[in-house]
């Protein structure tokens, strides 16, 4: 028979009559939920991934806007821009982005385009972020972020409208098919976000909030 520990022993019945104490003031675990809803599947076709996507950012309380061109692109981001008075933004390098030129553009238009170069402090203010994509992951609206050079974490975080500029042909059904393509160079590529929808948290008295620990609003323009 092993010997007894008088400290284990303490511990042991403090914890029995904690929870006898709760039982009977009618403490009880929640339920386990009967069931979860399934993540859907979608066809692995252009058309299907681009439909799934676009209704799980809706459901997400994020926005798609599907354009034809790079044109429209800009148009669309000119949008959101206006949208939120924003007359300077802060992004990735223009080599990172798919779209051409889009600092002059933006300049252009009277709106200054920052790169921040780790410096979040001085563009705290700053109230739109703007960066590409490594994926788009259609069955949970899920933007893939791959940070590295010329590609900085902070537009993606910092300010509080994120706006995503991709192309429809980086639409992937799911994680698994990601890392399925991905393949053995997973490991080699930095640090990788996966960004669903509009920063949240229900940390606070169990009420959902948006907007606490990241972007409150996320744009995913997306280009034919």
């Amino acid at each position: 028979m092993a010997s007894s520990n008088p400290s284990r022993e303490a511990i042991l019945n403090r914890l029995r009559k904690a929870q006898s104490a709760g039982a009977q003031l009618g403490f009880e675990a929640p339920p386990t939920p009967a069931e979860y809803e399934a993540v859907r599947t979608v066809e692995n076709e252009p058309a299907s991934l681009l439909l799934q996507f676009s209704q799980a950012l809706e459901q997400l309380r994020a926005h798609a806007h599907v354009v034809d061109d790079e044109e429209e692109a800009v148009s669309a981001l000119m949008d959101v821009l206006r949208r939120h008075e924003a007359d300077a933004v802060i992004g990735w390098a223009e080599s990172e982005l798919p779209l051409s030129n889009l600092p002059a553009v933006l300049a252009s238009a009277g709106v200054e385009y920052h790169r921040p170069l780790g410096d979040a402090q001085r563009f705290s203010e700053a109230v739109v972020g703007i960066s590409g994509a490594e994926a788009l992951l259609a069955a949970t609206g899920t933007v893939v972020v791959r940070s590295g050079a010329g590609r900085g974490r902070i537009p993606t975080v910092l300010a509080p409208v994120y706006v995503v500029l991709a192309h429809v042909d980086q639409l992937l059904p799911n994680i698994e098919a990601w890392v399925e393509k991905t393949g053995p160079s997973l490991g080699d590529r930095g640090n990788i976000c996966f960004i669903t929808g509009p920063s949240k948290t229900g940390d606070i008295e169990m009420i959902l909030v948006h907007g606490v620990h990241g972007p409150g609003e996320v744009h995913v323009i997306l280009m034919r």
